[in-house]
């Protein structure tokens, strides 16, 4: 997520129900520190297919060009990424 920099942060933050923000270096630095965290629980939470929705969708892309990418359909990523929402939520309450 790091690569993709501050453009599509507020995509990160609309995917884990935080608020749009810019961070400062200090901020930065502990989401980076928190990066490999947050990789390592998409590794082992997500589905193969969660994984490629939410790096796409992480990326900037829309949902038509997710679903032309994974030759998927609408509903298909949207339940992926209702899904992911709900594992990142979990993960947040400790559950």
């Amino acid at each position: 997520f790091v690569s993709v920099g501050k453009k599509y942060s507020n995509a990160k933050n609309k995917v884990f129900g935080l608020p749009n923000t810019t961070f400062t270096p200090e901020q930065e630095l502990l989401s980076s520190e928190n990066h490999e965290f947050v990789l390592k629980f998409a590794r082992e939470n997500l589905s193969e297919f969660e994984n490629d929705v939410l790096n796409l969708y992480l990326q900037g892309f829309d949902y038509k060009d997710i679903m032309e990418r994974l030759d998927t359909n609408y509903k298909s990523v949207d339940n992926a990424l209702s899904r992911i929402k709900n594992k990142f939520k979990k993960l947040n309450m400790g559950d």
